[in-house]
C-alpha cells in the first residue's frame, strides 16, 4: 500500500485506540477500516435497516420498447441507451445536532428531510465522491439544519435548505482516483448556527508533498476571516478530527481536535480537544462557564479499551462512567454517538455480522447503553457504516433517518469488487451475475453468496442466495463444521449434492468464494480468499474420479454451450486455462509471444469456440482477440485491436448469432467489432466508470453492460 505523508499520520492516530462522540456541526473524515488495529475507525454512511426479502426485486413498470431490431454489423451505429438500472447505493446519512432535520445522500445528490414527518424539504443535486476507504463524510448541518455545507467532488458549497447555494469555492482533489489515498483531500466542514461562518479543515496535496490547512470563512461575503499560519499554538484542527470540529450552539466558540496533542492512555489525551473564541481566535480556558454555549454531550468523548468503554470529560479528562460487555475493543472499535445530555450512548458493533463494502465495514448491530446503570437499554438491527444517521435520546430511545418512509420501492443492493467479479453471463432469456449482495436479509457470514438475474425485457433485477450451475439449476452453499456442501433446490434437491474437498492449507479465517459448478460432471470451482484476495483456488471433481486440483487463481470462469468445456484466466500465470470436463484434462493455452489480458473469456453460443484478449510480450501496447477451439485446445486465429482508438479492454461479450464482439473499456467506453477480423464498427461512451460486464441477450436485440459502480445499462435499436 502506498503511504503518503497524510496516510502515515492517519495510521499513527489509528493505533491510539480512540472513539469520539458526536460534536455540534461536525463533518469529518473517517478511518480506513482495514487499517484500524486498535483505532476509532468510523466508516461513513448508513443504509436502510428494513429487512428485505430473501429474493428482492427491483420493482418497475417500465419495459423495453416493442419491435426492437437485432443488433448487427449493418445497424450497429444506431444503437442507443434503452434503460438504466441502479442498485440501492448505501446512502450517506446525517441528522442535525438538534435532531430536527435529516439528510440522506447518494452519489447523485442529497435529500433533506424533516425528521418528525419524513417530509422532503429539498433535494440538492451535487456530485459526491466515492472512495474505497471510509473517509467520506461529505456534508455537515448547522445547529438547526436550516443550512448544510457540502464537500462535493471538487468544490465546497453551502446551501440554504429550501433555498439556494450561498457559498462555493473549489478545492484540490488530486488523489480521488488513487485507491490508497482517495478521500485524503476531502475537507471536513462545520457551520456556525446562523451559517454565517464556515470552518474548513483539510489538506492540499501534490505528487511530492502534503500540507494541512485550516480557515474560517464568512460565507455571504466569501471572505477568509482567519487562516492558520502553521504555528501549533494558533487556531487549527487536524484534518482527521473524529467528530472534534464544531461550533457551540450559541455560535461564540469553535471546538477543534489537535492530533499532535493526543497520546492514548496517557490520561492527558483530552487536551487534544481545544476551544477557541471567534473573532479574537484565541484559545479559551477549559471552564464550563466560559464554554456554556455547548450542549452537555459536547463536553464528553467516548474512549475505548479492551476491558471497557469509558465516558471521559473533554475539559479535564476525568472518567465519568464506564461500560463492560459491549463487544467494543481496540481491535474492533465501535462508532459511538452520545445523547445530547450524555446520559446514554449508541454503539455500533464492528466485530460481528459485518459486511465489507469497498474497503469499509458495514455493521448490522447497534445497541443503546445507560452510563449510570451500565446496562444495555435496547438494541436494533441496522445497516450502517457509522451512526451519523442515529441520534440517541437520554431515555434510551433513538431517532433514525432510516426509519423515515421512502417513496421508491426497495431494490437489491448489488455491488462487487472488480477484482473478484466474473462479469455478466446469459441464461436463456436472463442475464446473470454473481455480485456481493448487501442487505439485512443476507447472511453476513456468506461471502459473495448469491446470484442476481436481470430480465432485460421487464427490466427487473432479482437477487437470491442460490447459485446457477452450468446447466441452469439452482444450488445453495451450506457450511458446517469445516465442510462445505453444494446442495440443490426443489424436488430433486438431494440428487446433485456435492461435499467439497478443501485444500490442505485451508484456514478457517479464509472466506469461501464459489466460482462455478457443473452438476453433470460433478465438478466445482472455488477460491479461498483473505481480505478479498484469493489465497488458493481449487477444482474439485467428485464421484468415482474424486480429485482435487489446486491452482493459483480462477478468474472469470465460463462454460461452453454444450457444458463440456470450462475456461478461465489465471491472473498469476497470465494465461488462459481450459478444462475438459469429460476427461478431466486441464490445459494451459500458450499464446504466441503473448500473455492473457485480465478480461473474461467468452464462448460462442452453439459450440466450444471462444475468444479472449492477449497482450504482446514485445510491445505491451498491442492487444489482440485470440480465437480458440476449446474442445481441441487449439488456437484458430488472432485479430489485432486498434489500440489507437480502442481503450484498455475490461470486459468481453459475444453476440449469439449476429457475429459481433462487444468490448468494454476501463474508461467506460463500449466498442462493437466484427468477430472475423476484429474490425471496429461502432463505439460510444457509456459512462465514466470501468465496464466490468457485457452480455448480449438471447435474441441479440439488446446488449447489457454493468460498470464498476453497479450501474446496469441496456442498449439496443428502437
Amino acid at each position: 500500500m502506498r503511504k503518503t505523508p497524510i496516510f502515515i499520520l492517519f495510521l499513527t492516530f489509528l493505533a491510539a485506540g480512540l472513539a469520539l462522540d458526536a460534536c455540534a456541526g461536525t463533518a469529518v473524515q473517517a478511518a480506513a477500516v482495514d487499517a484500524a488495529a486498535g483505532a476509532a475507525a468510523e466508516p461513513a454512511a448508513t443504509a436502510s435497516p428494513s429487512a428485505a426479502p430473501q429474493s428482492a426485486e427491483m420493482l418497475t413498470e417500465a419495459t423495453l420498447p416493442a419491435g426492437l431490431q437485432s443488433i448487427t454489423a449493418k445497424n450497429a451505429d444506431l444503437i442507443d441507451e434503452l434503460a438504466v438500472l441502479q442498485p440501492d447505493f448505501p446512502p450517506y446519512d446525517l441528522i442535525s445536532p438538534d435532531g430536527r432535520i435529516g439528510a440522506r445522500a447518494d452519489l447523485q445528490g442529497i435529500d433533506i428531510l424533516e425528521m418528525a414527518s419524513g417530509k422532503l424539504l429539498a433535494h440538492i443535486t451535487v456530485d459526491l465522491p466515492d472512495c474505497p476507504y471510509g473517509w467520506d463524510r461529505y456534508f455537515s448541518f448547522n445547529q438547526d439544519g436550516s443550512f448544510i455545507a457540502v464537500a462535493a467532488r471538487d468544490a465546497i458549497q453551502v446551501w440554504q435548505v429550501g433555498g439556494g447555494i450561498i457559498y462555493e469555492n473549489p478545492y484540490s482533489d488530486l488523489t480521488n482516483t488513487d485507491n490508497d489515498t482517495c478521500g485524503a483531500e476531502i475537507p471536513q466542514l462545520a457551520l456556525s448556527p446562523d451559517a454565517g461562518l464556515l470552518a474548513v479543515s483539510g489538506v492540499a496535496t501534490s505528487s511530492t508533498s502534503a500540507q494541512a490547512y485550516f480557515r474560517v470563512v464568512a460565507t455571504l461575503q466569501n471572505q477568509v476571516l482567519y487562516e492558520w499560519d502553521g504555528a501549533q499554538d494558533s487556531l487549527h484542527g487536524d484534518f482527521y478530527a473524529f467528530r472534534g470540529l464544531g461550533f457551540s450552539a450559541d455560535g461564540t466558540v469553535l471546538q477543534t481536535f489537535d492530533l499532535s496533542r493526543y497520546n492514548a492512555f496517557s490520561g492527558e489525551e483530552h487536551q487534544a480537544f481545544r476551544f477557541w473564541s471567534l473573532g479574537s481566535w484565541q484559545e479559551l480556558a477549559r471552564d464550563p462557564e466560559v464554554l456554556s454555549g455547548f450542549q452537555t454531550g459536547d463536553y464528553y468523548y467516548v474512549f475505548q479499551g479492551d476491558d471497557s468503554v469509558q465516558l471521559k470529560s473533554r475539559l479535564d479528562g476525568q472518567v465519568q462512567a464506564s461500560l463492560s460487555g459491549t463487544g467494543c475493543t481496540q481491535a474492533y472499535p465501535c462508532d459511538a454517538r452520545l445523547s445530547s445530555g450524555a446520559e446514554t450512548v449508541a454503539l455500533l458493533n464492528s466485530s460481528e455480522d459485518t459486511f465489507t463494502y469497498h474497503r469499509e465495514v458495514i455493521a448490522t448491530q447497534m445497541s443503546i447503553w445507560d452510563w449510570q446503570s451500565g446496562e444495555q437499554l435496547s438494541q436494533a438491527a441496522i445497516f450502517a457504516r457509522n451512526l451519523d444517521g442515529i441520534l440517541p435520546s437520554d431515555d434510551g430511545d433513538f431517532a433514525s433517518i432510516t426509519a423515515l418512509p421512502v417513496a421508491e420501492a426497495a431494490v437489491p443492493d448489488w455491488w462487487t469488487s472488480s477484482y473478484n467479479f466474473a462479469g455478466l453471463g446469459s441464461d436463456s432469456d436472463k442475464v446473470i451475475f454473481m455480485p456481493q449482495v448487501l442487505s439485512l436479509s443476507t447472511d453476513a457470514g456468506c461471502y459473495y453468496c448469491g446470484t442476481c438475474s436481470l430480465d432485460p425485457q421487464r427490466l427487473e433485477v432479482t437477487c437470491s442466495d442460490a447459485f446457477i450451475t452450468a446447466e441452469g439449476t439452482h444450488m445453495i452453499i451450506q457450511a458446517q463444521a469445516g465442510s462445505i456442501t453444494l446442495r440443490g433446490e426443489g424436488e430433486n434437491a438431494d440428487e446433485n449434492n456435492l461435499s467439497l474437498k478443501l485444500p490442505a492449507e485451508y484456514e478457517m479465517g479464509w472466506d469461501f468464494r464459489y466460482v462455478g459448478y457443473s452438476s453433470v460432471y460433478q465438478t466445482a470451482f472455488y477460491c479461498l480468499d483473505e481480505d478479498g484476495r484469493s489465497q488458493v483456488c481449487a477444482i474439485y471433481q467428485g464421484g468415482e474420479r474424486e480429485k482435487l486440483t489446486e491452482v493459483e487463481d480462477i478468474y472469470a470462469l465460463r462454460f461452453s454451450a454444450d457444458g463440456r468445456i470450462a475456461a478461465y484466466i489465471n491472473r498469476r500465470e497470465k494465461a488462459l486455462f481450459l478444462l475438459n470436463l469429460q476427461t478431466g484434462k486441464l490445459t494451459k493455452m500458450d499464446a504466441y509471444q503473448s500473455r492473457a489480458w485480465f478480461v473474461n473469456p467468452a464462448f460462442a453460443s452453439t459450440e466450444a469456440e471462444m475468444v479472449y484478449v492477449v497482450q504482446n510480450l514485445n510491445d505491451e501496447s498491442i492487444l489482440s482477440l485470440e480465437w480458440v477451439d476449446g474442445a481441441e485446445a487449439k488456437v484458430l486465429r488472432r485479430a489485432t485491436l486498434d489500440t489507437a482508438v480502442i481503450s484498455l479492454p475490461s470486459a468481453v461479450g459475444l453476440g449469439k448469432e449476429n457475429g459481433l464482439v462487444a468490448l468494454g473499456s476501463e474508461d467506460g467506453a463500449i466498442y462493437l467489432l466484427d468477430q472475423e477480423k476484429g474490425k471496429l464498427l461502432h463505439s460510444w461512451q457509456a459512462g465514466g466508470e470501468a465496464i466490468i460486464g457485457l452480455a448480449f441477450t438471447a435474441d441479440d436485440k439488446s446488449l447489457v453492460s454493468l460498470d464498476a459502480q453497479g450501474l446496469i445499462q441496456v442498449w439496443g435499436i428502437d
